[in-house]
């Protein structure tokens, strides 16, 4: 995993994640989108505000097929339960998009989707929907509550694996 260096991202961001296999990144005033494939900004540590940290991987694990993991099976199948003992990782989202609606934090906070990184590739995790998100769709991104985000990076895999529920916060819909 090679550090950013020249290349470090301010997390001055908003970040738009589809469930469907895409999503946009701010940064700076630009907006860039990425779907499966492309090198997507991933954190082993926890997100500092305006701090110059992070990684860059692929998003998708194995060759790309894989780019959603459901939380609730990650310790029972093989393909995802060495990723998530060794490679826990934390991907920076301002807003994630189910169908025609966005849901983001009500006081714009970033908020830290669950990930598991895998020979420099990424995949995101997922959770049964809150009772919002429900309304659009049964799935969504396993949100990290902020003050969880170090217990989840280095806590035991069954402690992490506890931590992927439906997010308990009130997220804005548009």
């Amino acid at each position: 995993m090679p550090l950013l260096g020249a290349h470090l991202l301010r997390l001055i961001l908003i970040v738009e994640l589809s469930m469907c296999s895409s999503f946009k990144l701010h940064v700076n005033g630009k907006v860039h989108e990425y779907s499966p494939g492309s090198k997507i900004l991933v954190l082993n540590t926890p997100y500092e505000p305006n701090a110059e940290q992070g990684y860059l991987a692929t998003w998708g694990i194995y060759g790309g097929e894989r780019y959603n993991a459901r939380g609730e099976s990650i310790m029972d199948l093989d393909l995802w339960v060495g990723p998530f003992i060794t490679g826990r990782v934390l991907i920076p989202v301002s807003s994630f998009r189910e169908y025609t609606c966005d849901f983001r934090s009500d006081d714009n906070r970033v908020l830290m989707v669950a990930g598991i990184l895998k020979d420099n590739e990424v995949a995101m995790i997922t959770t049964d929907a809150n009772e919002m998100v429900a309304r659009v769709h049964h799935r969504m991104p396993a949100i990290i509550p902020w003050d969880l985000q170090l217990d989840y990076l280095l806590g035991t895999p069954e402690d992490a694996q506890k931590m992927l529920v439906p997010y308990p916060g009130f997220l804005h819909a548009s």
